[in-house]
């Protein structure tokens, strides 16, 4: 009797490039902005790439992905001239105290309507961009392009990735994006 197939486990969307960090402006954009349809986004995608052309080597974005900056930047280039979004750095100035403290933050941040969280946090092996749509006590709730629904908050660390807390987020690549005043 032949041994059992050995099952292949499909690649997703970001496996092989690096985009995860567009894709959370897109949807960060879409909380902010409800009216955002698909077709825009897909315009505004091509505008996303043509401002990153004069910044970077689009190609090898797909292998490093990108960067705060560029995130913000494209803010800036793009979404803030489109939809008035803005952003905002909650850590700038000061690490979080703790995890509690973060998570204070968050929802005190989140309270806002039309308010969402643009973080990147990373594992042993891979990094990640994300949107924090909402929050409870045990867990961050996504909009993802990935399909990630939640971040537990007794997986998560800010200071390093471990057995028991296998995400670390990047504390210092959260930023808040809302309409301009």
């Amino acid at each position: 009797m032949a041994p059992p197939k050995k099952r292949v486990r499909p690649l997703q969307q970001g496996a092989l490039d690096g985009f995860c960090g567009i894709y959370s402006l897109f949807n960060a954009a879409r909380i902010v902005e409800p009216n955002l349809t698909e077709n825009a986004c897909h315009a505004l995608f091509a505008t996303c790439l043509t401002a990153l052309e004069e910044r970077k080597d689009v190609p090898a974005i797909n292998i490093t992905g990108l960067t705060l900056r560029d995130l913000l930047f494209l803010n800036r280039q793009v979404f803030k001239p489109a939809f008035g979004i803005r952003h905002v750095r909650p850590f700038v100035k000061a690490k979080p105290r703790s995890l509690g403290h973060m998570w204070r933050t968050f929802s005190e941040v989140l309270a806002e309507p039309k308010t969402a969280i643009v973080l990147s946090f990373s594992s042993e092996d891979w990094a990640h961009w994300t949107v924090v749509q909402d929050i409870d006590e045990k867990a961050l709730w996504l909009a993802d392009s990935d399909g990630m629904r939640t971040i537990l908050r007794k997986e998560v660390s800010i200071v390093k990735v471990s057995a028991r807390r296998p995400l670390c987020i990047q504390w210092r690549d959260v930023f808040v994006v809302r309409r301009s005043s």
